[in-house]
């Protein structure tokens, strides 16, 4: 059971306002000339359409009818595809465009192209039904179900939809000759047919597809409540205005006062240590995200931004048209639930459920970059109340999550939540974990600012905090290629060794030789702004233990090169001192022998080649005394298998007694 924050509630209520507006289902009925619909091998329906043609129809259908039930009742359900139909007729085409205004307008889709694609005829006879389930994803960009019940007198088949603990009975039931009946609702609501009692239903049924937009077409009103909401949430504070620099005197205990600056009104106030814990626990009680659980679930394969459906489009745009204001970014995840049960060990009777709830995949609402892999969720981040209570579809990942054989696993539906963070506590990198989403935000920011050199102290700053956000994340050389190019195109070059550095310390085992070598020091020692004593310290990180051993040793060697003209003085001195520090990360005897090589080879190491040689022998033998002992205990494991009955392999020694 999730414990919901109470806390959240005037947020919730808030956003409520927002996304009230969009239907899941919404139905009619047109009185129109009926149109001409051929059937192959059946021929033009007449309207009602007779049981003659109805028989027709069952002898030309696709599939088998299916036996269900202990009273082993046949499911007279006959499927026509798309193929073997042909529609026509002039007015036909107006109640169609008609039927699409009224979907594109009612169900949360207004600014999208929205289109019906035919599917199928299908003819519901006696006693035919279906339990719920819900439409799969046949196609990209679909997003939902049009059913045209035609004139066929029948009784019953109600068809019930249910979304986000909502149901709404749809009656299709059709005596007229010059009426459509009609129904559209999003796929991935549940829905069943109830039983047919008499008759029989024939139904067009149409698969919708949609344009998709990014841009929000939200109308926003005040957004200052919202604003002020998340920033009592996420513990920011609102901006100060300055005040003069003008210091009191407070009288009271030494031990409890803190000097205060004084404000321009008339009256003073003391900062005590008692109201600085208060606002230390404040800052501990707030939420790091959001998790707002969305109402309707998606696939693997469409959960984007412009896939969004109903009103959950509605909040998602409605959030991302203030996001800069209120500074905070938006992601999309799958809800993952592990939910087990603990039986007492003093009593069998005594059970405890726990829920385990994490985010899977969340990616950047608006680049569909992925951010992370996972995140877990706390309880108290989880809105809005009740928002697991109903329809538990996490059980149903794989069942119902797609209808009949056509779902493939990524169509597999899934709960999804949208993820709100503030950018103004730690930054726009928040959360972002995956290194390609961090350079792609990144990017954009810059772009946005007027580009890298437009504000170097800003740019620089955010290189560092997008690396502080990525500690932990993999890095390869393609990331240190995409880095360096963003490097190479900086003008104002006045931070390039704190760019230089950072990345050194960051990603230095990500360097390699061969592909990073030349432009890095292109970096190092042709730019303006490297001084004698920056660029010492940039080869000097060059062979630190942040920085891969090879890129390390190719550095070396690029420094023992004659050159024309030579290296600068201070660059030959520092090339005892690199190898000191890349003998401090040799990790194979060969390594060692390559150094050792190098050190007898070149003169500038005379006046310390032994002192070196013999520190690089002591490593050497360190690395074959720890070689040995692996080898040593490898040989043990295998011989202790071998005495308790394991069988040997033949690779390894075997203990045994004649």
């Amino acid at each position: 059971m999730v414990i919901f924050n109470k806390e959240l509630k005037p947020l919730e209520n808030l956003l409520k306002e927002c996304k009230n507006g969009a239907l899941f289902c919404i139905k009619g009925k047109t009185e129109l000339p009926m149109p001409t619909i051929e059937v192959k091998d059946v021929g033009v329906l007449s309207y009602p359409v007779p049981q003659q043609q109805i028989q027709s129809i069952a002898e030309h259908s696709t599939g088998e009818p299916d036996v269900k039930g202990t009273n082993r009742i046949v499911q007279q359900i006959w499927h026509i595809p798309s193929k073997d139909i042909t529609i026509t007729g002039r007015h036909f085409h107006s109640f169609y465009e008609g039927v699409i205004h009224s979907i594109t307008e009612s169900m949360g889709l207004t600014g999208e192209i929205v289109a019906a694609k035919l599917y199928k005829l299908v003819v519901y006879g006696k006693h035919s039904s279906f339990l719920p389930q819900r439409d799969s994803e046949k196609a990209d960009n679909m997003f939902g179900t049009l059913m045209l019940s035609l004139p066929c007198s029948h009784r019953g088949g109600t068809l019930a939809i249910t979304h986000s603990g909502k149901k709404m009975y749809v009656s299709l039931e059709n005596d007229t000759v010059s009426s459509i009946k009609w129904t559209a609702f999003f796929a991935d609501c549940r829905h069943e047919f109830i039983h047919v009692t008499e008759g029989n239903r024939v139904c067009l049924v149409y698969n919708l597809f949609r344009s998709g937009v990014k841009q929000p077409n939200v109308k926003v009103n005040s957004t200052i409540p919202i604003i002020q909401s998340l920033n009592h949430i996420f513990g920011v504070k609102p901006p100060m205005q300055p005040i003069p620099d003008l210091k009191v005197e407070v009288e009271g205990d030494d031990d409890n006062k803190i000097t205060k600056r004084a404000k321009t009104s008339t009256s003073t106030t003391v900062t005590t240590k008692v109201e600085m814990e208060k606002q230390a626990g404040n800052d501990a009680q707030r939420l790091d995200k959001i998790v707002y659980a969305l109402e309707h679930v998606y696939s693997m394969s469409n959960l984007t931004l412009e896939s969004l459906k109903g009103n959950d489009a509605i909040l998602a745009r409605w959030l991302l048209s203030i996001s800069e204001e209120a500074k905070i970014k938006l992601g999309l995840a799958f809800i993952h639930n592990e939910t087990y049960l603990a039986i007492s060990r003093h009593s069998s009777k005594e059970e405890h459920c726990y829920t385990n709830l994490t985010l899977e995949d969340v990616k950047d609402l608006e680049t569909g970059e992925i951010i992370t892999s996972k995140s877990s969720i706390k309880e108290n981040e989880l809105m809005p109340e009740d928002c697991l209570d109903f329809n538990n579809p996490f059980k149903e990942k794989s069942k119902s999550a797609t209808c009949k054989k056509d779902g493939r696993v990524e169509r597999f539906y899934r709960q999804c939540a949208l993820m709100i963070w503030s950018t103004a506590v730690n930054g726009k990198f928040t959360m972002v974990s995956s290194v390609d989403a961090a350079l792609i935000i990144f990017n954009k920011e810059l772009n946005e600012r007027g580009g890298i050199d437009a504000n170097p102290k800003l740019s620089i700053d955010m290189f560092r905090e997008m690396f502080s956000s990525l500690d932990r994340a993999k890095m390869t050389p393609d990331h240190v290629t995409k880095m360096l190019v963003i490097l190479s195109r900086i003008k104002d070059d006045r931070y390039m060794s704190d760019y230089l550095s950072c990345m050194l310390v960051c990603i230095g085992l990500a360097f390699r030789s061969n592909i990073h070598l030349d432009p890095f020091l292109e970096l190092v020692l042709h730019r303006p702004s490297m001084t004698p004593e920056s660029v010492t310290e940039m080869i000097k990180q060059s062979a630190s233990e942040h920085v891969a051993l090879d890129f390390s040793l190719s550095l070396l060697d690029w420094l023992l090169l004659e050159h024309n003209p030579p290296i600068p003085a201070h660059l030959t001195t520092l090339i005892p001192t690199m190898v000191i520090m890349i003998a401090g990360k040799l990790d194979s005897l060969a390594r060692c022998d390559q150094l050792i090589v190098t050190i007898n080879k070149h003169a500038v190491f005379e006046r310390q080649r032994q002192q070196l040689l013999d520190n690089i022998i002591q490593i050497a033998h360190k690395i074959l005394l720890a070689t040995q002992s692996k080898e040593i205990n490898q040989i043990i494991i295998s011989c202790s298998k071998v005495g308790n009955g394991g069988e040997s392999d033949g690779s390894t020694p075997s203990l045994g007694t004649e």
